[in-house]
């Protein structure tokens, strides 16, 4: 299998900080994408210590698909990776993340192409 670009940034961010536990908050883009790509995301979060999935960022050009979800997706990556949390919403990403109190040993990273980034703007508050 050819490794996914979430993957090859997790394995890069592990080379340069070795010492660190990794974070890895992701929120899949469009429902046909995490279904195309529904077994490749399982794999790709190995070196990641810990993951939490957000809900599916949607496309306005699209309608939901019943068939596919970031729970789903939760469910099948806990098969492979024993730290993942399905949190559908960016508040209680934030919650959750502040009640855990991560310490300067952790990164914590969020990767999507929706808005993600915005809980990382909410952390830094």
């Amino acid at each position: 299998m050819i490794m996914h670009e979430i993957q090859k940034t997790l394995l890069a961010i592990r080379k340069a900080y070795p010492k660190k536990k990794i974070v890895c908050i992701f929120q899949p883009h469009t429902y046909s994408r995490t279904k195309k790509l529904f077994e490749q995301f399982v794999g790709s979060f190995n070196y990641a210590d810990d993951v939490i999935l957000t809900d599916i960022y949607p496309s306005l050009r699209e309608e939901t698909d019943d068939t596919v979800s970031s729970k789903f997706l939760a469910e099948s990556v806990s098969k492979v990776h024993k730290n993942v949390l399905y949190i559908p919403n960016f508040y209680d990403v934030v919650k959750y993340v502040g009640q855990k109190s991560f310490s300067k040993d952790y990164i914590i990273l969020t990767m999507g192409a929706g808005d993600v980034y915005k809980i990382g703007e909410d952390l830094i508050k």
